[in-house]
């Protein structure tokens, strides 16, 4: 059967060809982010900004975006239109974090916040999980953008199942895809994707292991009405995958001696999964963590499973590489969202692989779907254990002049924990950097001073 395509604008439906279009190619990533371009004849009907587009394959809804970019060239003597529209993710890319604070008898809505076991900003009235708080992020940026735009929801909410306990972690002066990132932080198998056959996108998340699986065979292929082959499918264990992971967790209690001095004491733990693994070991993914010491009722406590769904998320999946399809039409199965498997190579684990999609091209004009599988380079553990090593705890103020070392204190204000007073602000100038361990009343983020100084730097 051949497919027929058609573009909707301004409620009026036109095949590709009669609109001009010669090139139409949609990318996915398993972060939700989506983009189409559409390359069309110079005498096309304009673009404009913010205009809706969507795309129909067959007559069922295939993609929903808004304009974000449309431009004209002309080269010797030819011309041509290009325009990029963007998925509903550019809700969250472009709007800036916000969370509901008390002010006085009222609230307000600041750039700043919590995320994580610790419940909502500064309330944090009960605790929610990883898939709760995705929720939560995806409900407050309709809410915004239906304030925005008149109440027209930008998508909708269908399966979030991240049923994962984290850390408590601050945000501050971030986006919203931002904040979704820093709350999945801890799920780094994390796959968000729309789907689009709806009148409205609809915003899925969950994690690989639940994710639907595609077979093809390496050659010729018939999946439904549509004809195609595997013209090329590269695979390969994946680089790394980790020995075991390993929490050391630090509270620190205060007191007062008899001599009337405070002091504070220090205790140490470990979380670890596999528990045959020891902190230190090749491969073995170690971070410390502070305990909350605040809030008695312990009921943000540190996630005692946390090393194992780590490890569990990291260790997976083994296989990662690329694959073509060419046929009578693009492939909506290889998609994120998706797993893969492949039968007809000399290799039978290839048909059990289950290789997570994380980045899907179809070039519609020409039948062809491109995807990449396996850990994304945004999560895979390579990443995470160079995330690690900049994340080394830094809990100290470093004095640019003197080089001379003050104890950071926690607790206090943003500008006293970074290690800088309004009388020290040019002496010591530094970036923060976020970090696994203390927030207020939860387990979370603590600031890491990295000192801007050429000299403290080569030290």
């Amino acid at each position: 059967m051949r497919e027929k395509w058609s573009i909707i604008r301004s409620g009026r439906a036109l095949s590709l060809e009669r609109a001009g279009i010669r090139e139409c190619v949609l990318t996915k990533q398993s972060n939700g982010e989506e983009s189409l371009s559409l390359q069309l004849a110079s005498d096309a009907t304009a673009f404009t900004r913010d205009e809706p587009i969507t795309i129909q394959r067959n007559g069922a809804n295939w993609f929903h975006g808004v304009v974000t970019f449309a431009s004209r060239s002309y080269t010797g003597g030819t011309s041509r239109m290009d325009v990029d529209i963007a998925g509903p993710w550019r809700e969250f890319a472009e709007r800036t974090f916000i969370c509901s604070w008390k002010n006085g008898d009222s609230s307000q809505m600041v750039p700043r916040g919590f995320v994580g076991l610790g419940g909502d900003a500064g309330t944090r009235a009960a605790q929610m999980t990883t898939g709760a708080w995705l929720n939560e992020l995806a409900e407050r940026v309709k809410t915004v953008t239906a304030q925005q735009f008149g109440g027209n929801n930008p998508f909708l909410v269908g399966s979030i199942d991240v049923p994962v306990d984290a850390p408590t972690q601050k945000l501050s002066e971030c986006t919203f895809a931002d904040a979704w990132q820093k709350v999945a932080e801890y799920t780094p198998s994390l796959v968000t994707w729309f789907e689009h056959l709806a009148a409205v996108p609809t915003l899925n998340a969950k994690r690989a292991g639940s994710l639907p699986a595609t077979t093809l065979i390496l050659g010729e292929n018939k999946v439904g009405n549509l004809r195609g082959n595997v013209s090329k499918f590269d695979v390969s264990r994946a680089r790394m995958t980790p020995a075991g992971v390993c929490i050391v967790l630090r509270k620190q209690t205060e007191r007062t001696t008899e001599a009337g001095d405070t002091v504070f004491d220090t205790t140490w733990r470990e979380i670890k999964f596999p528990s045959t693994i020891e902190a230190g070991w090749r491969n073995v993914l170690t971070f410390t963590a502070d305990e909350t010491q605040e809030d008695e009722a312990d009921r943000w406590a540190f996630p005692e499973d946390l090393a194992r769904n780590y490890f569990e998320h990291l260790a997976g999946p083994s296989w990662e590489g690329s694959l073509v399809w060419s046929g009578d039409g693009v492939l909506d199965t290889l998609n994120p969202g998706w797993t893969l498997n492949v039968i007809g190579t000399e290799n039978t684990e290839h048909a059990t692989m289950r290789g997570v999609i994380y980045s899907a091209t179809h070039d519609v004009m020409r039948g062809t779907t491109t995807v990449k599988f396996g850990p994304p380079d945004t999560l895979g553990f390579d990443t995470y254990r160079q995330w690690l090593a900049w994340q080394r705890r830094r809990r100290l103020g470093l004095d640019a002049d003197t080089h001379h070392i003050d104890e950071m204190t926690t607790g206090e204000s943003d500008e006293e924990s970074y290690g800088f007073g309004d009388d020290e602000r040019p002496r010591k100038i530094g970036y923060a950097r976020r970090e696994i361990g203390w927030c207020e009343n939860g387990v979370g983020m603590v600031g890491t001073f990295l000192v801007k100084n050429a000299r403290i730097q080569g030290a």
